[in-house]
């Protein structure tokens, strides 16, 4: 730069992701996250220590902060750093639903099985949408035919696991609520890479299960879907394929690969691509979907599995049978649950009787512990592969690659994850090492394997890596390349020249910050010429005043 100092990072959006509470009157009265904080300072106060409870899940609320902008959660079924992310969609969907779900509506439209949460930008998400439904299809099914009535006190969650009754629609096409025939119960539960569904149907007769490519957050126009037709030796079929989707506020696209099975045998499956039904097996284009039609009786219980891979169809296959080849819905969600209390169980909490006498600051913070496990996902296959941001294919020697970022919204957390979980840490540092030397840019790209957000003050979380000791990664003299050039490529001509962005306090100092962590990360790779340098430019702070 002509200026020293004068270092602008890329443009950032004021998106507000605000953090209150979901609408239950007991949460409304829930302090501020920050005042867990405040459990620390007990001086004059009787300390006790909790009683851990069996379970450490049964203190997390995944309801939380679900009703819209209030912080943009979800009650979904995720195990720890899930891909899958098996949650319902309300209905009708609006563009600040951006996780998919709002506390304040009264229908379900169907349950999906990607999504990030925590963010604005119209949110990304919401892939292979499976509805069970009684409506019986002539054509396309419309949304608004699937969309069922709920209410929050037929609805549970906890980690890994989701339940809720749906008051199921009857007839033909748009059909109509029929509460007289009793709920259809919707569960759900996850492994890493596998979305598992049991509907349990409170009639006998004809239900279908509808299955939707096309349903996403931020558009349709770049599905760019396949969705290919199997059926098995047992009467049961398998359907598979890809599908794409703009990431948060639009920016570049992620492309993924889907193996969906059922556990009971069909009687018919029809398949759209637009707006009629037929019977091809084989489909390409954006509005991709599939009616499955089955027999049932009085109770009986039908289960999907669904496995998501940024690999292939054939690697999703894989993986569903490498994770759980069985259809004991029971005890994988028992082992989720297992998963989450041991992640949970890293940190125990002591408070007084003054300052959370019934437990309200305990559930709060174990419920936020939750949340700060839910991303960036666990990117890499059964197989040990994992594709970069340049689309290629990629083996993770020995360690898990991690992916979908929301770095701008989030990068003060990653501290905290390395001094509670240091082998998670490790890993995630290597992964945002790979992202630079792969490809990485302000937003997402065209070639994102995961849908993601954005990527500013990556450069600090890998500097925060190094300074934890993280060296033992072997293209990181390639990733501080990369990250140079990352930095760099936001200059502006006239902030080059005035030493500040112009009206921009936020994005001025955010530079001067990324600056500064590229310095420690120059120091500990020995460059120390670069590393004076870009102290120099982190200063560029001072030129707002």
């Amino acid at each position: 730069p002509s200026a020293p100092g004068a270092a602008p990072c890329a443009a950032n959006e004021a998106k507000g992701t605000s953090m209150t509470l979901s609408s239950r009157t007991f949460k409304r009265r829930i302090l501020p996250v920050a005042i867990v904080l405040a459990l620390v300072a007990l001086a004059g106060t009787a300390v006790r220590t909790w009683a851990q409870p069996v379970s450490l899940t049964s203190l997390v609320d995944p309801f939380m902060g679900t009703e819209v902008d209030n912080g943009q959660q979800t009650p979904a079924a995720i195990s720890p750093y899930g891909i899958v992310k098996l949650s319902p969609d309300t209905y009708p969907h609006a563009t600040d639903d951006h996780a998919g779900y709002d506390y304040s509506k009264d229908k379900i439209s169907g349950f999906s099985h990607t999504r990030i949460e925590g963010v604005g930008g119209q949110g990304a998400g919401g892939d292979v949408l499976i509805t069970p439904t009684y409506v019986t299809y002539t054509g396309k099914p419309t949304l608004e035919s699937r969309a069922q009535s709920f209410s929050h006190d037929q609805e549970e969650a906890s980690p890994g696991y989701y339940a809720v009754d749906l008051t199921p629609n009857t007839g033909q096409d748009e059909g109509t609520a029929q509460s007289s025939m009793g709920s259809i119960k919707a569960e759900m539960t996850t492994t890493t890479r596998t979305g598992f569904q049991r509907y349990t149907f409170p009639s006998a007769g004809t239900a279908s299960i509808v299955l939707d490519l096309n349903y996403t957050y931020h558009g349709t126009d770049v599905r760019d879907a396949i969705l290919n037709v199997e059926t098995l030796d047992d009467g049961t079929v398998a359907l598979s394929g890809r599908f794409s989707g703009r990431n948060v506020s639009g920016h570049g696209k992620y492309t993924m690969y889907f193996y969906t099975v059922i556990d009971t045998p069909v009687t018919s499956v029809r398949t759209w691509n637009g707006n009629t039904l037929t019977d091809s097996r084989e489909l390409t284009g954006n509005d991709l979907g599939a009616v499955l039609e089955l027999a049932v009786s009085k109770g009986q219980q039908v289960q999907v599995k669904t496995a998501i891979s940024p690999i292939s169809a054939e690697q999703a296959k894989i993986d569903m049978k490498t994770e759980d080849s069985s259809w004991d819905f029971d005890q994988v969600r028992s082992q989720a649950d297992t998963a989450w209390n041991e992640m949970l169980g890293k940190v125990s909490i002591q408070s007084s009787q003054t300052s959370d006498p019934d437990g309200t600051r305990l559930r709060l913070f174990y419920t936020e512990l939750y949340r700060m496990f839910t991303t960036p996902v666990n990117a890499t296959s059964t197989s040990g592969t994992y594709r970069g941001t340049d689309g290629k294919v990629y083996t993770a020697a020995g360690y898990t690659h991690y992916d979908s970022w929301t770095m701008w919204d989030d990068f003060r957390k990653y501290p905290m994850i390395g001094l509670i979980a240091p082998d998670v840490y490790a890993d995630i540092i290597r992964s945002v090492a790979d992202m630079f030397v792969t490809g990485i840019s302000t937003w997402g790209n065209d070639t994102q394997p995961v849908l993601t957000v954005r990527n500013e003050h990556a450069v600090a979380i890998l500097a925060d890596g190094i300074a934890k000791g993280y060296m033992d990664i072997p293209n990181l003299e390639a990733a501080y390349e990369a990250a140079k050039a990352f930095v760099a490529s936001s200059y502006d001509s006239v902030a080059d020249t005035l030493g500040y962005v112009p009206g921009r306090v936020d994005k001025t100092v955010e530079c001067a910050y990324d600056y500064w962590a590229l310095a420690k990360i120059a120091t500990a790779l020995g460059h120390t010429d670069e590393a004076a340098q870009f102290s120099e430019y982190a200063m560029s702070y001072k030129n707002i005043y």
